[in-house]
């Protein structure tokens, strides 16, 4: 057995054991793979090798680190009862580490002893970079009670709070985090005193008689946040970036200064995403994190969207506090925001619905505290309004108005006067302002949504790595792809979240990118989720959007997750992860399926056992279009032996997106090539139409014998590399390609041949010193001015080739010269005759005699030259042509033959 092939049955077996016995195999797996790709040549496999080394290597270090964790039977949060293999365990492990930090899978709350003073106070020794802007105005890191006396000097208590006396009023200044400070304001909501309360499993100390979280004694805080996999622990200490301005670097309650909970959130999801100086992300990954709720993000500008069943899903969700609701913008310019008071590239938060009478409509919130202002109203709060914002508090309930039955109608200037103005010293009113639903969805680009998970009763999470480097040729598959086969027994719906786990080099690649320009693209790559109706067996390409195969399809996102909903009736389904444009070569990610009813997740099955790659190229030799062309014999074919009746899959794949691919599986014999006509009774197999980028044909029985395929383009002369894969479940099929036509024949080439108006038919006389096989081809030269063209003589005389110049092997091929076919109207035939007059003998001609149209090359049959023969009477190829007298026309005639043949010079013989 193969390296490789040992490699493969050790990595299996990491998936089905644990502990020592799983890092033993994995260790075996990467020395195997290492020394696969030693013995490999250098291409497209080797490095495959290798990066399946680097894999394996990867795993058994966190195997390793993991220790007493990968022999437990634990189950983290989110697997639904299903026990993790070896090999997922050991991903979240390794996925443990950020920026220099290791945040550990979460196992049970801290105890109240973690947060007790003992002597100094607790520092946590992880570095927060700060940008350029942020670094001049930071004065030191300090803890809580400093600052509070620092910026509020006259205050009767310095001692930071975790409760709100009034209503709560978050705002970002110099962090750019304004996808942070909004999924906070939303979730305020959320986030009230009482047994459904978010900050209850996410910040410790935490007063549960109280239903807020505690003030640390020792400056410790402990957060439970989900990213990367599962739940995880993320340790901070309460110090807090100070300015001497009135500037600040943290997000900040405005209305209760003291209260310190939204800034040490802040702090805390920081440090796991590198530091202040945040490059940027949605309110929707932010929440997910945060709170563990399922994101998703609707594109307000897609074509199909229903807004009405949109409008009602979400107020039934705010209605059940069940969903969190935030907004972002897309790219603007500057004349943009200034005309609609909307800034470029920045989230919103939603703090009310209303949906009283005919109007619907949305409070969004700035989370900016100098941002510009709403542009379609007078930036005034109603009574309305008031109340949300202070029903948003996070602490005692306090009793306000309720809001008002009238709400605010956003129109013109002409428009009835607001309601009298709140007071400025609690909201400013210019970062919140009521608009319609129809306004929101014309002015913002995305709304991003969090669903409870509560909201289903099954969940399960699959963990897996990901190489998302496209082999060469396989970029238009997904043959690659990670694929998952799910099944059930009743109808059901089901969601499915694909999260990629973050990464340290992301952040530099975007840190990268805003550096060097602030504007640009922060984008890092798009990921998406299709599901197909299958038996659950792995696909080689995806269906049609409109195929009925395709059950649901998402959107691609340039998030860290991609939800796509789907609505399974009983049986079983394939589940495709795809992406595009990933900058990294390897990911770890996990798959969630949240569902109303049981499922069942296992990887998809491969299709066959062994399969076979091989990779060539349409050229200018072997481009021959579909069999409704002569030169169909030319394409690329292969042949293989079945010792047995066996069941194949057979994959085409090619890069080129413009070029419409097929693929033909003949009855044949050992070198035998395909033949033109193509006859319909040695077809046993094929991949129907013609695809671009793909063919396949994935279930074909056949019995024991030999068998070629011939791969092809639609047109002649479509150039592309591509790859053929065969798969069999009885035996590994060894391919080998046919032999060309003409392949160890000596190519000799004629000059071209030019015919004139009037002229028709044209002759050139061949000989050869010993007994030669032949055989000829003739095409249309695209460009006849320069081509080399050489006039035919007018003379009607001439030896049979018996003074023409030698021609070696080396000569420029017919077939290779072919760039582009002429718009030539004619039609041609080609002959080879000997003697001439009545006593002429056709001995190979084209076309079967038929005179045909120069839009692919014509070809004869093989024929002898004999000497004796050809002294005699003389040997002659000749070309003949009708429909195109009164146009000037140029061609060119190759021989291919077994021996150095002698050539004259082209003569018109009408």
């Amino acid at each position: 057995m193969s390296s490789s092939k040992q490699a493969q049955a050790h990595e299996l077996l990491v998936s089905q054991t644990t502990g020592a016995q799983a890092l033993k195999h994995a260790t075996s797996a990467a020395e195997l793979y290492l020394a696969a790709a030693a013995e490999a040549q250098p291409g497209p496999e080797r490095t495959r090798l290798r990066a399946k080394c680097r894999e394996l290597l990867t795993i058994a270090e966190a195997l390793k680190s993991a220790g007493a964790q990968t022999k437990t039977s634990a189950v983290p949060e989110g697997a639904a009862g299903r026990p993790l293999t070896a090999r997922e365990r050991a991903i979240l492990v390794h996925a443990s580490n950020l920026h220099g930090t290791k945040y550990p899978p979460w196992t049970q709350e801290p105890g109240d002893e973690e947060f007790c003073r003992d002597g100094e106070l607790f520092t946590d020794d992880a570095e927060f970079s700060l940008s350029p802007d942020q670094l001049e105005n930071l004065s030191g890191w300090k803890r809580p009670a400093e600052i509070i006396q620092s910026k509020l000097p006259g205050h009767s208590s310095c001692k930071p709070l975790m409760k709100a006396d009034c209503g709560v009023d978050l705002a970002q200044d110099i962090t750019t985090d304004c996808s942070v400070v909004a999924s906070l304001s939303s979730a305020l909501r959320n986030m009230k005193p009482g047994k459904d309360s978010l900050l209850a499993g996410m910040i410790y100390p935490f007063n549960k008689d109280t239903g807020l979280p505690a003030v640390s004694d020792n400056g410790k805080y402990i957060f439970r946040f989900h990213f990367n996999g599962c739940a995880r622990q993320v340790v901070i200490d309460d110090r807090l970036p100070a300015t001497e301005s009135d500037r600040t670097l943290y997000v900040i309650d405005l209305s209760n200064p003291r209260s310190i909970w939204p800034a040490l959130v802040e702090k805390a999801y920081l440090k796991l995403r590198g530091g202040y100086d945040f490059p940027g992300s949605n309110s929707c990954t932010d929440l997910w994190v945060l709170t563990g709720w399922i994101p998703e993000q609707v594109f307000l500008q897609k074509e199909d969207l229903d807004l009405d069943q949109i409008w009602d899903t979400i107020v039934t969700g705010f209605r059940t506090k069940t969903v969190i609701i935030t907004l972002g913008t897309g790219r603007m310019s500057h004349s943009e925001e200034k005309a609609v008071g909307l800034v470029s590239e920045h989230d919103y938060g939603v703090l009310q619905l209303d949906d009283v009478g005919a109007g619907r409509r949305m409070l969004v919130k700035n989370p900016w505290c100098n941002g510009p202002a709403w542009a379609s109203v007078h930036n005034r709060l109603d009574s309305s309004l008031t109340a949300a914002l202070d029903a948003l508090s996070v602490g005692p309930e306090s009793s306000h108005p309720a809001p008002s039955s009238s709400p605010l109608a956003l129109g013109p200037p002409h428009s009835p006067p607001d309601p009298p103005a709140a007071d400025s010293s609690v909201f400013d009113d210019s970062r919140a302002f009521w608009v319609t639903f129809e306004q929101m969805t014309q002015n913002f680009e995305s709304m991003y949504l969090n669903w409870n998970p509560s909201l289903f009763k099954f969940r399960q999470d699959h963990h897996f790595m990901w190489n998302v480097v496209p082999e060469k040729n396989m970029s238009h598959t997904v043959f690659k792809n990670p694929q998952f086969k799910v099944s059930c027994s009743v109808s059901t719906t089901v969601w499915i979240l694909l999260a990629r786990h973050h990464r340290d080099e992301e952040l530099a690649l975007s840190r990268a990118r805003v550096q060097a320009d602030p504007r640009s693209d922060s984008c890092m790559g798009y990921m998406s989720l299709v599901v197909a109706r299958t038996d659950g067996a792995r696909l080689f390409k995806l269906p049609k959007a409109a195929a009925a195969s395709t059950v649901a399809r998402g959107d691609f996102v340039d998030s860290h997750h991609s939800l796509t909903k789907a609505t399974l009736d009983p049986g079983s389904y394939t589940v495709v992860p795809l992406h595009d444009r990933l900058p990294l070569p390897a990911y770890s990610f996990t798959l969630s399926f949240f569902s109303m009813a049981p499922l069942t997740v296992t990887a998809a099955p491969q299709r066959r056992v062994f399969w076979t790659r091989a990779d060539t190229a349409w050229t200018r030799r072997s481009a021959g279009g579909n069999a409704s062309f002569p030169s169909y014999t030319l394409n690329p074919q292969y042949e293989f032996t079945l010792p047995q009746p066996s069941t194949l899959s057979l994959l085409l794949a090619c890069d080129a997106t413009d070029i419409p691919l097929h693929m033909a599986v003949l009855w044949s014999s050992p070198g035998q090539r395909a033949h033109y006509p193509l006859p319909r009774r040695v077809i046993v197999g094929d991949s129907r139409e013609y695809t671009r980028r793909s063919a396949s044909i994935e279930h074909l029985s056949l019995d024991a014998g030999t068998y070629a395929v011939v791969c092809s383009t639609f047109q002649p002369n479509q150039f592309a590399d591509f790859s053929l894969l065969v798969g069999c479940d009885a035996v590994q099929v060894a391919l080998t390609p046919v032999p060309a036509a003409n392949a160890g024949k000596l190519p000799v080439s004629m000059d071209t041949l030019m015919f004139a108006q009037g002229t028709s038919r044209a002759r050139v006389g061949v000989s050869s010193q010993r007994l030669a096989r032949a055989n000829a081809m003739m095409h249309v030269v695209f460009d006849a001015g320069h081509a080399g063209t050489s006039g035919p003589s007018s003379s009607g005389s001439g030896s049979g080739g018996g003074s023409g110049a030698m021609h070696r092997s080396g000569a420029s091929s017919s077939v290779s010269s072919v760039s582009s076919m002429s718009s030539s109207s004619s039609s041609f035939r080609l002959s080879v005759v000997y003697g001439s007059g009545p006593a002429e003998e056709v001995v190979a001609v084209s076309g079967h005699g038929e005179f045909q149209e120069l839009k692919t090359p014509l070809a004869t049959e093989d024929f002898d030259i004999e000497p004796g023969r050809v002294r005699k009477s003389g040997l002659w190829i000749v070309v003949e042509r009708i429909g195109g007298r009164f146009s000037s026309e140029a061609v060119q005639v190759e021989l291919f033959s077994d021996a150095l043949l002698s050539l004259g010079q082209w003569e018109i013989t009408d």
